[in-house]
C-alpha cells in the first residue's frame, strides 16, 4: 500500500499525466512545464484553447482536476471574468488508472468546461471586436479635426488643426461617440443641432 506524501503524490501525478492525455485521445497532450519549481500542477492541453489542470490535492494521494481559462486574454491582455462555481471540478485518487481518470474527466469535466470555455471565448471575441471598432472610430474622429487619436477612445480638440484652442473632447466607444463640448455660443449650438438633425434624417 502506497504511503502518500507530497513527493510521492507529485511523482505519481507526473507519471499519470501523459498517460491520461493519451487515454483522452484526440490530440490531448501534457503541457511542457517551464518552471522546475512547479511540481504540484500539470496541465493537459487540447487544440488552441482547451486546458485542464491537474493539482496534487490534500490529503495527499488525490488529484484535483478542473478546466482552466486563466491562459486566455483579450486584446488588452485582460483575463475575462467568470463564475468559478460554473466551472466543474472533481477529485480522484492517484491509485486509479489513467484510463479511469480519463473516463471521469470525459464524463464529469469536459462537457461543463466546454460550455464555460465557449462563453469565455465569445466574451473575448466581442471585447476584441469592440476594441477594434473603438480604435477605428477614434481614428476617424481624430482625422476629421486634424488631431492625434488618444488612448482608450479619447480625442482632445486642444491643439487640433480645426480647434487648436478648444478644450472640448470626444470619447469613442465602439461606433458611438460622446462629445464633451465646452462653451458654445448660441449660433454654434443651433448650427450643430441642425447638422445633427440632418444626419439623423429629422
Amino acid at each position: 500500500m502506497t504511503t502518500w506524501t507530497r513527493e510521492t503524490s507529485e511523482a505519481r501525478l507526473s507519471e499519470l499525466a501523459p498517460k491520461i492525455a493519451r487515454s483522452l485521445g484526440d490530440g490531448w497532450r501534457r503541457e511542457h512545464n517551464t518552471n522546475p519549481d512547479v511540481t504540484h500542477y500539470i496541465a493537459l492541453t487540447h487544440g488552441e484553447h482547451e486546458r485542464i489542470g491537474l493539482h496534487v490535492a490534500y490529503p495527499y494521494g488525490r488529484v484535483e482536476i478542473s478546466g482552466s481559462i486563466s491562459h486566455l486574454r483579450d486584446a488588452k491582455d485582460e483575463a475575462p471574468h467568470y463564475r468559478s462555481e460554473d466551472n466543474p471540478r472533481i477529485t480522484a485518487t492517484l491509485d486509479k488508472t489513467p484510463e479511469q481518470i480519463a473516463a471521469d474527466m470525459t464524463r464529469k469535466i469536459l462537457p461543463g468546461y466546454r460550455v464555460v470555455l465557449a462563453a469565455v471565448l465569445d466574451r473575448i471575441a466581442k471585447a476584441n471586436a469592440h476594441l477594434s471598432a473603438t480604435a477605428a472610430t477614434t481614428a476617424k474622429v481624430a482625422e476629421a479635426i486634424g488631431a492625434e487619436p488618444g488612448k482608450d477612445g479619447l480625442v482632445d480638440f486642444y491643439c487640433s488643426a480645426a480647434f487648436p484652442e478648444d478644450s472640448s473632447n470626444a470619447k469613442c466607444s465602439g461606433d458611438r461617440v460622446a462629445l464633451s463640448l465646452v462653451d458654445l455660443n448660441v449660433t454654434e449650438t443651433c448650427a450643430l443641432l441642425a447638422k445633427l438633425k440632418l444626419c439623423r434624417g429629422k
